[in-house]
């Protein structure tokens, strides 16, 4: 609306504004006076596009709208829930060492025969054996299992249709192998090393042989030096156990590297030509065997090269083919036999064992061995069906009083233990005298096979004997059953050394890595702000004085202060805090004071300051909200800080003592990365995964609290 006279009057100068004061009061009575000047549009309140809101209510929407950020949110809620219910829900027992279900696979729902989380376990190179006899050059393949050493393989256990079985050759000894040659190396080079065999008669007026064969592919591959040998021969012509027996060289090679096999037809003839003159005697105590010479060919410059000889059969035997049990005992046809009697069990077969003299060193070469490959289920050797004899008929008795199983013992009923007063004990059948009946499928107990009766003397109080009978029984035993589990079980990632379910191993140890966490961050970040704040906000002296002091307290390397307050307070969780807070605010106190020197000397700042706000409110109202982001995604970052700390003081050996930490978990499965890698690889994705849900969420929460974008779309 606009006052066209009263416009008019403006221009005209105060005189006339005098002369006209009458007039005017005049016209302004008058509506003509006044006119509108817009008449094509109206005039009103507009509502506000946008709701009013607070600062935290506005952070938490531009949150939301950071996907990144709100995945790794929602994957860090889940895993601390998970570090929360796990412990609680998982029933298996991580406190006390379960033998029984040491070292198993992970095994995940729903998968079979994948190779990859189902259970199984691939072995290669395990040695087989021939179920039908001994392992030799014509052992059928297809009669070929993989040696069980008890603990290890349960040959029922291998998975159908996987066992493969080839033939291999190894240098050293085996129980299940055959062929080789044996070894005789010299431990220096001014020793003679010689192999013989163990006293024997030996008859001189009958025809004896020698034969040996050498492994020539051997010495020639093996052999530093081109040995030199001979077969000797000790014989105690006299009889007398005190003087040293009489040597005699049954053979030298006439041409040097010569390793063809010797057949010598008649050495009782050379042994005859030996003997003393006066003695008339024709059976003598003898030892064959063989001399490495050593000392012709030594070179200082080749210390460490020693000659070798390769042996693969010394016989001595008569020479008209006729058995001598003795000598044919003595002799030996394979490297790998040979090298095997000075460690068997049976007496008479360890006393044919070869000695070695003149510091020589034996060893074995070329022994011929099954290797077998096969996939296992060690799911099912440790919790399948089992077969167990002698078990004592009371530990069936909770069973049956729990009306899981029932027994009838030739038609008497377990339940009333006086029944048996006339039981006939001498016409039992113990393969058939008896009824068994699963009432339950929760029974441990599947079949019994046997019920063997025995007789049982005991004395009462007045030491009188009275005997009695007790039934022993042959059950087929379901294991998972026997340990109160529905079903056969599987461990997501697998068990431990200790027979502990790795998963509810690894969650328990997060929440008490997680709570540690936690903990350090509240403390580190509440006293690195305060400490920041005031250092960056007053200046001067105040923060020359304060930060001197975080340099020398910073100076202090971490794993000093850690394994000091370790060392001196024990290993416990609140020493492990205190020693991480005692250096652990620094970082973000240097943040807070750089962000503090970054905005305080704003306008926004100067005028509140103009305006009367006092320092707290500047610095808690004003500079710290702007500065917040920044310090909110470095603190963020402390959580799996820490985690990764207590984690390292794990591997040195100080880590949370009694207690099971993340940390500790990990350094136990670093152990067994050999063995054992999935115990590993679980866990360093656990905490890659909480890195990374760290750091987007931390990025989010930056973005979310940063000032400059509150009320922005993006």
């Amino acid at each position: 609306m606009s006052f066209r006279k009263n416009a008019d009057k403006a221009k005209k100068g105060p005189l006339d504004m005098d002369k006209n004061q009458d007039s005017d009061q005049q016209s302004f009575a008058t509506s003509e006076d006044f006119a509108f000047v817009q008449t094509d549009k109206t005039i009103h309140d507009v509502r506000f596009k946008t709701k009013p809101t607070t600062y935290l209510g506005d952070a938490m929407k531009r949150f939301a709208k950071s996907r990144s950020a709100v995945v790794a949110a929602c994957i860090l809620g889940v895993l601390v829930l998970m570090a929360i219910v796990v412990p609680f829900a998982d029933p298996n027992d991580i406190d006390n060492i379960q033998d029984y279900q040491k070292n198993l696979p992970p095994r995940w729902w729903g998968i079979n025969d994948a190779g990859f989380m189902d259970g199984t376990t691939n072995y290669e190179g395990v040695v087989g054996y021939d179920t039908t006899g001994e392992v030799n050059a014509d052992t059928d393949l297809n009669n070929v299992l993989p040696v069980s050493n008890g603990t290890d393989i349960n040959t029922d256990c291998i998975i159908e249709g996987s066992l493969k079985c080839e033939w291999a050759s190894v240098n050293a000894a085996s129980k299940y192998g055959y062929g080789g040659s044996l070894g005789l190396t010299a431990g220096n080079h001014t020793s003679d090393p010689e192999i013989f065999s163990p006293y024997a008669n030996y008859d001189t007026s009958v025809a004896y042989t020698i034969s040996v064969a050498f492994d020539r592919e051997s010495i020639v591959e093996i052999a530093a030096i081109q040995p030199e040998y001979s077969l000797i021969a000790y014989v105690d012509y006299d009889g007398d156990a005190t003087t040293d027996p009489t040597e005699v060289t049954v053979y030298v090679p006439a041409t040097k590297g010569d390793y063809s096999d010797v057949v010598i037809p008649d050495v009782s003839d050379i042994i005859a030509k030996n003997k003393p003159e006066g003695v008339t005697d024709t059976v003598f105590s003898a030892s064959f065997g063989l001399r490495l010479k050593t000392n012709t060919e030594y070179d200082p410059e080749r210390a460490g090269d020693y000659p070798s000889i390769y042996i693969d059969s010394y016989l001595v035997g008569r020479s008209d083919g006729t058995a001598d049990p003795t000598w044919d005992s003595i002799g030996f046809k394979e490297g790998n036999e040979l090298y095997l009697r000075s460690t068997s069990e049976d007496a008479e077969i360890k006393k044919t064992s070869w000695l070695i003299d003149n510091y020589g060193v034996r060893s074995v070469r070329g022994v011929h061995i099954i290797n077998c490959s096969f996939r296992y289920d060690p799911y099912e050797a440790a919790f399948g069906d089992i077969t167990k004899s002698d078990v004592p008929l009371n530990s069936t008795r909770k069973w049956i009083d729990a009306n899981l199983m029932s027994l009838r013992i030739d038609g008497y009923d377990l339940s009333d233990p006086d029944n048996f007063s006339n039981f006939d004990f001498d016409n039992f059948d113990p393969e058939s005298d008896f009824e068994f009946e699963i009432l339950d499928d929760s029974c441990p107990v599947r079949d019994v096979t046997k019920v063997e009766v025995y007789e049982v003397t005991y004395f009462d109080k007045n030491n009188k004997k009275h005997t009695t009978h007790a039934f022993s029984l042959t059950v087929v035993m379901s294991v998972y059953r026997y340990y109160n589990y529905n079903s056969m079980p599987m461990f997501v990632f697998g068990t431990d050394r200790h027979g502990w379910d790795y998963f509810k191993y690894l969650f328990t140890g997060l929440r008490t890595s997680l709570l540690l966490g936690v903990f350090a961050a509240t403390i580190n970040i509440s006293f690195g702000l305060v400490w920041g704040s005031f250092s960056g906000y007053f200046g001067g002296w105040t923060d020359i004085f304060m930060e001197r002091f975080i340099e020398i307290l910073g100076g202090v390397p971490w794993i000093v202060v850690m394994t000091l307050c370790l060392l001196t307070l024990g290993q416990s969780f609140w020493t492990f805090l205190l020693a991480i807070c005692l250096t652990g605010w620094i970082g973000v106190a240097e943040e807070s004071r750089e962000q503090f020197y970054r905005f305080k000397g704003r306008e926004y700042v100067l005028a509140s300051r103009t305006l009367g706000a006092s320092d707290v409110r500047l610095i808690f109202k004003h500079i710290l909200p702007n500065g917040i982001g920044t310090i909110v995604t470095g603190s963020v970052l402390m959580i799996p800080s820490v985690i990764f700390s207590e984690a390292t003081i794990a591997y040195l050996g100080l880590g949370l003592k009694g207690m099971k930490s993340f940390g500790v978990a990990l350094s136990d499965a670093q152990n067994y990365l050999r063995d054992q890698p999935y115990l590993i690889i679980s866990g360093a994705i656990i905490v890659s995964i909480l890195m990374i849900c760290f750091n987007l969420f931390g990025n989010g929460l930056r973005d979310a609290f940063n000032p400059s974008l509150k009320g922005t779309e993006q």
